[in-house]
């Protein structure tokens, strides 16, 4: 598998863990990978993964071009200069790391198995010794946030 097919998978698990919808586009008609809606929420994102950001500058310039208007466009990529987050900036798009999605998916999971082993037992006073500090509702809203750059970004 090539690194390009890897990023785009680990991307997508990373939102599914966020319960988003996620549809691959098909072929080379778009040029972003996929596009991802939030099922609580309806936001949805056209995701771009780039390997390299020196490559992918005129790729996004063309992509806002042919941003649906009721869609955010999300650069994903291994690693980005401060440049590259004031041209997102000024361009009216999110640029994240891949480490940084990960670590969402990461916590994501965590919660998700404390929440299920909770659920599991009968004892409130046990589950309480397995509870997160933050609260599901918050959790699910990270990569929202992260993604609209309210908290992170």
């Amino acid at each position: 598998m090539s690194n390009q097919k890897k990023l785009i998978s680990s991307c997508t698990l990373t939102f599914k863990a966020f319960d988003h919808d996620v549809v691959m586009s098909p072929g080379k008609t778009t040029i972003w990978d996929f596009v991802t809606t939030d099922k609580r929420t309806g936001k949805k994102y056209c995701v771009y993964c780039a390997l390299k950001m020196d490559r992918a500058k005129n790729l996004i310039k063309i992509a806002l071009k042919k941003l649906p208007k009721d869609h955010r466009f999300v650069v994903i990529t291994p690693q980005f200069s401060e440049q590259d987050e004031q041209a997102a900036e000024a361009g009216g798009y999110c640029i994240t790391s891949v480490s940084v999605l990960n670590k969402f998916g990461q916590e994501m999971l965590e919660i998700k198995n404390a929440e299920s082993a909770n659920d599991s037992r009968s004892n409130s006073e046990e589950a309480e010794d397995h509870r997160t500090e933050m609260d599901p509702n918050e959790v699910l809203d990270v990569i929202d946030q992260a993604l609209a750059k309210d908290k992170l970004f």
